[in-house]
């Protein structure tokens, strides 16, 4: 325990966790415009009506759905390209920033120091940020649209069953990448994947214990319960990004123990 206390405070690993999540809070606002913008270019509007409006109008006051149901309308029946253009680019712009925060994190772990140029660190998370949103969506749509395709038969069979493999999967991936190329120092591609798995189980974890506090306890239809959504969300991300910190400083452990074979895994994890 006492290691971790002092890796916590050596590495900053809740001042860089802070940093994370904001980045990430902010990549939300274009990320729900693009979600919504789409959809609507794509001719595909009936998705609000047929398959979230009435989810969403539960989690709600009357008056805020009122407001929601409203823009989401006007948004989808009125949007031109242009529009999921700006924000599926403010979007880019947003994640590359997070990438950016997040090699941030890993140099202060792996306490390396930042040698490469401003144009390749910047290029790099632009990479990055791509591979990670087009993994994201992947992992949505395959996990919320994906047994809608074929509502009957063996294909819909199959496509519950590999659903969520496949988003895990996605998602394993991107935080391998991150993990592998985004700090400093290269990982190698078996602690990279050591890592990348931590993260997203916990990651899982954390999201079903999420997703059972609002089933059971949060109350967002009530006027200081849909105040209380910023703070929920802000507090699932900030979780998240202490989770992914965490996740690597496991990597770099195991990654030690091996090298100096000194201790015993578990004597590295507990200190």
């Amino acid at each position: 325990m006492r290691l971790w206390v002092d890796l916590f405070d050596r590495h900053r690993v809740l001042t860089n966790a802070s940093a994370i999540s904001f980045q990430a809070l902010k990549a939300l606002v274009p990320l729900a415009l693009f979600g919504i913008a789409l959809p609507g270019v794509l001719g595909l509007s009936n998705v609000w009506d047929d398959q979230l409006r009435d989810g969403v109008s539960r989690q709600f006051t009357a008056t805020a759905f009122v407001a929601i149901d409203t823009a989401v309308g006007k948004i989808m029946t009125e949007a031109s390209p242009a529009l999921p253009a700006f924000a599926g680019a403010l979007l880019l712009w947003y994640v590359a920033g997070l990438v950016r925060a997040c090699m941030g994190g890993m140099n202060s772990i792996y306490e390396a120091d930042e040698e490469r140029t401003l144009l390749r660190r910047w290029s790099l998370s632009f990479a990055l940020a791509v591979s990670g949103t087009v993994a994201v969506v992947l992992a949505v749509l395959a996990v919320t649209m994906g047994p809608r395709i074929d509502r009957s038969g063996a294909l819909h069979l199959f496509l519950l069953l590999v659903r969520w493999p496949f988003a895990v999967l996605a998602l394993g991936l991107a935080v391998g990448l991150l993990v592998r190329y985004g700090a400093a120092e290269r990982r190698q591609a078996r602690w990279a994947s050591v890592g990348a798995v931590v993260i997203v189980a916990a990651w899982i974890v954390q999201s079903l214990l999420f997703a059972w506090y609002v089933r059971s306890f949060a109350d967002f239809t009530s006027a200081s319960g849909a105040l209380t959504v910023f703070l929920v969300l802000a507090a699932f991300l900030y979780t998240a990004s202490i989770i992914f910190l965490v996740g690597v400083q496991i990597d770099d452990l195991l990654r030690k123990d091996a090298s100096a074979s000194e201790k015993g895994i578990l004597g590295v994890l507990r200190g």
